[in-house]
Parts: structure tokens; sequence; C-alpha cells
């Protein structure tokens, strides 16, 4: 068996205390080596150019522009890294923020930890991560919806149940559907869960891509986490 690539990676997290935990959650994944730093400059002082850094995950709050320069600097002395930026929010204007100043991904700090490495696992494979607004904040009228029973036995923190804010045009079974790529369930997964065939599950996927206007499996995750948050603050 292939030992298991290890990515080597940067926070810049100016609350100790987040940061130390981060810290502690990545060491049991892939992602080992870590420098820890409060801010930019903390940074500069730290790494050395042409260290070997596969992934910068910088915290900008609620203020991506005044980050502009760094990412630039970052990008000229570390071609070959990543950079992620942590918000406060992913509305629509910080999301355009991201975006303009060229950064591979934008993730919400409020993010579930399993959804949070998987995005940045995604990106370190070549797939740039950029969630769509939050559901609450579009113009699409949500309500609520509760997972049957059958799907409460999922290995995922014993939750009985799910509560996530959907556009109301999703059907019961594509916010099964829904939950379960969010979790980062296969087809094969999702289809085994419930009982239906592979090729349902394909048809189920187009139809929440087209419904909610996103493009791939990733934003549909992502959309799901972030709703989830939006309604349940208080799920684990």
């Amino acid at each position: 068996m292939n030992k298991k690539k290890t990515w080597n990676f940067a926070i810049v997290e100016p609350n100790y205390i987040v940061c130390a935990g981060l810290a502690r959650i990545f060491a049991r994944t892939a992602f080992k080596e870590q420098i820890e730093c409060a801010n930019m400059a903390q940074l500069w002082e730290l790494i050395e150019k042409g260290q070997e850094v596969d992934l910068f995950l910088i915290d900008v709050g609620q203020n991506i522009c005044r980050f502009k320069a760094d990412v630039e600097k970052l990008k000229t002395q570390f071609p070959k890294s990543f950079v992620v930026l942590m918000a406060d929010s992913v509305e629509e204007a910080v999301v355009t923020q991201a975006v303009q100043a060229g950064v591979h991904g934008l993730i919400d700090k409020g993010m579930r930890v399993e959804a949070m490495v998987k995005s940045l696992e995604l990106v370190l494979l070549g797939e740039p991560v950029f969630p769509p607004p939050a559901p609450v904040k579009t113009s699409l009228i949500t309500k609520e919806y509760v997972l049957p029973k059958h799907n409460q036995n999922n290995g995922h923190n014993g939750d009985s149940t799910h509560i996530i804010s959907l556009a109301p045009n999703l059907s019961s079974r594509e916010i099964e559907v829904l939950m379960s790529l969010s979790r980062g369930n296969s087809n094969k997964e999702i289809a085994r869960k419930l009982e239906i065939s592979d090729a349902t599950v394909k048809v189920h996927v187009k139809a929440i891509l087209r419904k909610l206007r996103i493009k791939n499996r990733t934003e549909a995750a992502l959309w799901a986490t972030s709703a989830g948050q939006q309604t349940s603050p208080y799920q684990q």
C-alpha cells in the first residue's frame, strides 16, 4: 500500500484558541508540519523564501481587501502553493472579492470540521472551492425539512434528524441525496443507504444542481453545509 501523501501548511489565525484547535484537528489528517501565526507580518518573519508549503490557510475575518497585497506576494514567492481564505461569511460580495484576489478557495469559518478538511483536500487536488453565497442571503424562498428516520443510522455523530434550509422546489428525496453529498458519500453509498439504484441517484443529483443553479457536487455539498449552519448553528 502506498504511503498516504501529507501536505505542509501554514495557518494565519489571530485567535490563538481557534488556531490551536485547527492545528490539533489537522494533525490527525494528512495535513502536517504546520506553521502557526497570528497575522501576515508574523508569517513573513517565520517563513523562508522557497520553503515547501503546500497550503496557506488565512483567516481574513470580514475584510479580504486588506490581504490582497499579501496574497499577491505569496503567489509570487510560492507559485506552487495554494492559498485559501477563511471568512466570517460567504456573502456574494465576499465570494467576489476572494475570486478577484486570485486565491484558490474560500471557506466559511463556521463550516463543520469534516467539510472544511474535505474542501481543503479538493483544493490541493487542483479543484478551486468557492461556495455559492449562503442560502439565507439569496432570493430563494426557503423552508425547513427533516430527513426521514431511515437516514438516522448513518454513522455521523448519531444524529437522528438533520434540518436544513433549502429551496422549496427540492423534493424530500432530493434533500436526502443532498445531505448525503454534504457528508462526502459516493453515488453507490447514497444508493445503498436510500435503497435506490445508482441511476436514480444520478438523476437526483442532476436535478439538485439544476434547481439550485450550481455547477457540481462540490458546490452542492458546500451549499448544504452552509444552509445547515445557518439553520441549526448548534448542530455538530
